[in-house]
């Protein structure tokens, strides 16, 4: 239940947007989100919490590899992935796809241990 990737596009369609908590919901499909994402959309994104949405390592690895490679969220700056179900254990490509994310976005964190983006208030 809760908002999936159909709403997270939706919601993507609101320019004024500037942070998205959706964390504990059900955008568990990245590599769905990765295909629906166009460039020039989410402008005003700083933010985004995905955190607790059942996503897998290799979907996170596509949504990364769609924010290293394109201008999709060109103004984000932080990303949660955590208590999610990212395992890197024996996985070369999640090392290799955040080396390749933080030279193509310095500017951009991706927090991928813990639960959720701590409260900044």
């Amino acid at each position: 239940c809760g908002v999936g990737v159909a709403g997270l596009l939706a919601l993507l369609q609101l320019s004024c947007v500037r942070s998205l908590d959706l964390c504990g919901n059900a955008v568990s499909d990245l590599g769905l989100l990765a295909q629906g994402l166009k460039e020039g959309e989410g402008v005003a994104l700083e933010s985004v919490d995905l955190s607790v949405n059942a996503i897998e390592t290799e979907a996170a690895i596509l949504l990364l590899d769609k924010l290293a490679s394109t201008q999709c969220w060109p103004n984000l700056k932080l990303l949660g992935l955590g208590g999610n179900q990212i395992k890197v254990c024996d996985h070369e490509d999640w090392e290799s796809m955040l080396a390749a994310l933080e030279e193509a976005r310095p500017e951009l964190e991706v927090k991928w241990m813990g639960t959720s983006i701590p409260d900044s208030s």
